[in-house]
């Protein structure tokens, strides 16, 4: 009986592990299509900018591979207009959400696999 018990407790366990691994993965796809959606409204704001004369540097900064590179750069930002800040605030903090999610949904992971 103590047995059943306990192996019922894992399970319920796994289960709830698994429902809550599947809500973070599905809230870290929509995360990513907002963020491929933010990331395209910058670019069509980069291609506006180029087709009228070039791109400012601190745009040239933010689509670089490295965004924590960026926010040491910082500075720039005073360059880019308001609209552009305001986008760029959004995909950074979108890519710290996601990350936490992500970060969140592997510890799941490992607990799952430890109650197995």
């Amino acid at each position: 009986e103590q047995a059943t018990e306990k192996y019922n407790g894992a399970k319920e366990k796994q289960e709830k592990l698994q429902k809550e691994i599947s809500t973070i993965q599905d809230n870290v796809a929509r995360g990513q299509q907002d963020l491929n959606k933010l990331r395209d409204g910058i670019g069509s704001m980069a291609a506006g900018q180029y087709r009228t004369g070039g791109i400012d540097p601190s745009l040239q900064l933010f689509l670089s591979a490295d965004p924590d590179d960026y926010l040491d750069k910082a500075t720039t930002l005073d360059r880019v207009s308001g609209q552009q800040a305001d986008a760029l605030r959004r995909i950074q903090d979108k890519q710290r959400e996601l990350a936490q999610q992500r970060a969140e949904a592997t510890a799941k992971l490992k607990d799952l696999s430890a109650t197995r």
